[in-house]
Formats: C-alpha cells, sequence, structure tokens
C-alpha cells in the first residue's frame, strides 16, 4: 500500500487512510457555483426560499442550500440547540447542507418552493446560497464483491496502514451492495449525497488490539447528506462501527445487528440522522465515540434512536449532545423522559414497537404506500 502521511487532530503523524482512502475509490466533486443568494431568513419546516437570481433557476432541479458559521460560531450553537460544550478548536468551520427539488417558481416575489421542507433555520447570517446538487460523478454502483485482507494483528487507533475496502468521495445517487468485506482496517467511507449501502457483511480473523477489542478503526462513516445503510451486519468489533461526523445531516443506518455495535458521533455537529430497527448485540457502547478535543459534544441536536435493542439496558448518554434528541424504543428499565421541546427518552417494549422501522414508515408515508 503506497504511503499516505498525515497527522491526528493532536499533531501525532499517522496514514491519512486512517480515516480515508479504499482500494476501491468513487470520486467526484459537487458544484460549488452559486446560482443564487437567499436573501431572507426562513424557519426550519419551511418549503420555500427568498432568492437574489432567477435566471439559473428551474422547475424541476435540485439544488443544493449551503450555510457557513460566523466568528460568534452562532451555526454551531444552533445544530447543538445553544448546548455545544467545548468547542475552541471548531473556530467557525461548521457547515450545513441541504438539497431539494424545486416544484414552483415566482419570479415576481423571487420565491422558489421545494419538495420538502427545511431540516434547519435559514439566517442571513450564515451566508446561505443556492448551488446546483450535481456532481461530477453519479450513478455509480459497485455490487456482489468481496474483500479479503492479510490476517494480520490490529496494532490499534492510527496505526492502520490501508487496509481499506471502498471510499465514496463528493458523489451523488451512488450505491454498493452485497459486499463481505474481510480483515479490514476500516470498510467504507461515504462522503456524498444519496448514496445507499446495502447487505453489507463484515468479518474478522485478526487477533484484536486489547483495550477496545477491535479489529479495525471505521466500519462505516456516513459523511454528507440522506445516505442510508440497511442490512448490515457486523460479526467484528470495530473501534467504530457507524460512523457520522462534520455536519453530516438526514442519514439513516436501518435494519442491522452486530456483536456489540457503537453508534459513532464524531463531533463537528452531526445533526438530524436516524438509526432504526437494529440489534446492538452486547450493548456495551451504544454511544461509544471519538473526534478530537473541543470541536462540540459528539452529537448535534435532533439525533433520532428508534427500536435500538441490546442485552444489556441502555441510559441516556451524559454530556454527548444536547437535550433535544429522541431515544424511543431502546432496550432500558430507566424512568421515560418526554419533553416535546427537549429531551425525549421513551423505553418501549421492542416486540410492541409500532412501525419496527421508522425509516420505512416514513418512506411508505412520503410515497403513500403501505410498507
Amino acid at each position: 500500500v503506497k504511503p499516505n502521511w498525515g497527522a491526528t487532530t493532536g499533531g501525532a503523524r499517522t496514514s491519512n487512510y486512517s480515516w480515508s482512502g479504499g482500494f476501491l475509490t468513487v470520486s467526484g466533486s459537487i458544484s460549488e457555483k452559486t446560482l443564487a443568494d437567499v436573501t431572507d431568513d426562513a424557519k426550519r419546516g419551511a418549503q420555500s426560499l427568498r432568492v437574489s437570481d432567477m435566471k439559473d433557476i428551474q422547475v424541476g432541479d435540485e439544488f443544493r442550500l449551503q450555510m457557513s458559521d460566523t466568528q460568534q460560531q452562532t451555526l454551531a450553537r444552533y445544530l447543538y440547540a445553544d448546548d455545544p460544550g467545548p468547542m475552541e478548536n471548531l473556530g467557525s468551520r461548521t457547515r450545513s447542507s441541504f438539497v431539494a427539488r424545486i416544484t414552483s417558481i415566482d419570479g415576481k416575489e423571487k420565491r422558489i418552493d421545494f419538495d420538502r421542507p427545511l431540516r434547519t433555520e435559514v439566517r442571513r447570517e450564515w451566508k446561505p446560497r443556492i448551488t446546483s446538487a450535481t456532481s461530477t460523478v453519479e450513478e455509480v454502483g459497485i455490487e456482489d464483491l468481496g474483500f479479503e485482507f492479510p490476517e494480520e494483528p490490529y496494532k490499534g487507533h492510527f496505526t492502520e496502514e490501508g487496509y481499506n475496502a471502498m471510499a465514496f468521495s463528493g458523489v451523488r445517487n451512488c450505491w454498493a451492495r452485497n459486499l463481505w468485506i474481510h480483515n479490514a482496517d476500516s470498510g467504507i467511507f461515504v462522503s456524498g449525497t444519496n448514496v445507499t449501502l446495502s447487505d453489507i457483511e463484515f468479518d474478522s480473523d485478526r487477533p484484536p488490539e486489547r483495550s477496545r477489542k477491535a479489529t479495525g478503526h471505521h466500519a462505516i462513516t456516513l459523511s454528507g447528506q440522506d445516505n442510508l445503510l440497511t442490512g448490515f451486519e457486523f460479526r467484528t468489533r470495530f473501534m467504530h462501527d457507524i460512523t457520522v461526523t462534520h455536519g453530516s445531516a438526514g442519514n439513516v443506518a436501518a435494519d442491522g445487528r452486530g456483536v456489540d455495535l457503537c453508534f459513532d458521533h464524531h463531533r463537528y455537529a452531526a445533526h438530524a440522522n436516524l438509526f432504526t430497527d437494529i440489534d446492538l448485540g452486547e450493548g456495551t457502547r451504544m454511544f461509544q465515540s471519538g473526534g478530537g478535543a473541543a470541536l462540540g459534544h459528539h452529537s448535534g441536536a435532533w439525533e433520532t434512536f428508534w427500536n435500538i435493542r441490546s442485552r444489556q439496558p441502555q441510559t441516556w448518554p451524559k454530556d454527548w449532545g444536547p437535550d433535544l434528541m429522541n431515544m424511543v424504543g431502546l432496550s432500558s428499565s430507566a424512568d421515560a423522559v418526554t419533553d416535546p421541546t427537549g429531551r425525549w427518552f421513551e423505553p418501549l417494549n421492542n416486540r410492541q414497537l409500532a412501525p419496527a422501522n421508522l425509516y420505512q414508515a416514513q418512506l411508505a408515508k412520503r410515497r403513500k404506500t403501505t410498507p
């Protein structure tokens, strides 16, 4: 494997393969050309925006709304529901992105209407702008493959040499399905929009490192918007099994199982992601997460965990994210807390929870079909 040296957030020398790259890489670039600036603030849930220019915008186009933080970190504070935790090292790097399809245009009012509600507020102080949602690489699929790496002991965090299966970078509407990944340092890195991973299996014969009993670093990383991981099985433990990071939003992990899964939230205000219909296995480390120091809490607001089963009971994670999160149908003996404006923790008998898979139920509702 060709060396690819980099450094951790603490400055320690390590390989960039610790968090990126793969033997199969699908790489593109998302359009950054500004089509229009957003001229008015908008509330979360709205389905229209006023813009500065209409000449490059048409009904049926898919657009990307992009926003960036201020020196005062007001976007980060909003995405953390005013409970960001320490974020001295985050600076003004927080970004927010949202993709939708234009359904109508009012040229006189310079207003665009679109097919889904805004995931966050829009404020002019965050310099909101409209770009095309397109990528230079779309509609690429990887199917029916096995990746088998050498059976060498895993030495631990940031020792990875690059035994990574796949990476999607800057792409849209791509997929990977029916994959077997064996003895990997990391499995699949996704950085894009509308990428679907389905029927992914991990196992390993590598001797694990001692402290966390892991045989690899990152199994699946969902970085970007509206990506889907479904139908997965982990027959080994990674340092970070399923990761969301760097403002990831609208991603779904559903219908999977593992020996002792963790939902790694790697700071940088990942928000509004869904984890549903998943069997953790032992359940000793559901919220075990990484990320550098002082980059905000691990999780941002509106994360939802629905029908998460485990052999050990779960409790609300302390200082892990803001109270504005939802946890329904976890294996737990803790008391329920149901605050419509904050913490929603509702332990239930998982066998009685309906719907069992919240993603499938929401999809059926949107399509007006029966799940």
